[in-house]
């Protein structure tokens, strides 16, 4: 992992382009803007960009940026790969997380 800082305001990922890992919230805010829906707040303890590295189109779904002052941890899609073949519990804990967010998501629609 690389741990990395982020600047208010800064873009931290833009929708349409590939995805080359997963971020990882250390301290800070991020929202999550998409298109015609509303922007959603991640913060410590939460992650993004994992649906370009699950995907097969391996494209960002949504733009992210800093809300606040942040620090991130940066997994490349290949360390990602060999995480979750060689610890069984992070792709369950991915899967709760993304079931909570789509859970989420519908009670806003």
């Amino acid at each position: 992992m690389t741990e990395f800082e982020a600047s208010p305001g800064q873009v931290l990922i833009q929708q349409g382009h590939p995805g080359s890992g997963l971020l990882v919230v250390s301290e800070g805010t991020v929202v999550v803007e998409r298109p015609a829906k509303e922007a959603i707040e991640l913060g410590p303890g939460e992650f993004l960009g994992e649906l370009a590295l699950l995907t097969p189109e391996g494209l960002h779904t949504a733009r992210v940026r800093a809300k606040t002052a942040a620090v991130l941890l940066a997994i490349g899609r290949t360390e990602f790969t060999r995480l979750i073949e060689a610890e069984p519990r992070i792709p369950l804990a991915l899967v709760s997380a993304l079931a909570a967010r789509l859970a989420a998501t519908m009670h806003r629609a």
